[in-house]
């Protein structure tokens, strides 16, 4: 996994990505003003193709959401019955 590189936004990329973030069906209920805190908070991380991001049963206490690109997501089971 990549090194987090803070994003440092002015305040119209905030309201951008704010904005952004309210069309998310779970953010939605938050109002402007959250949705521009947590959009100052954002954390660019990138992810070669492979790469694995989380793994089940590892909290990391983030929420990743994908900008660009697809991620593909594997469950595999201890027990295959």
């Amino acid at each position: 996994m990549d090194e987090c590189k803070p994003l440092i936004l002015g305040p119209l990329k905030v309201a951008m990505h704010a904005s952004a973030l309210g069309n998310i069906p779970i953010l939605a209920p938050l109002t402007h003003e959250q949705l521009a805190d947590l959009a100052q908070s954002l954390q660019i991380m990138m992810f070669g193709p492979g790469e694995v991001v989380v793994q089940g049963g590892v909290a990391d206490g983030a929420m990743y959401l994908v900008a660009d690109g697809v991620r593909r997501c594997r469950l595999t089971l201890s027990d295959p019955r």
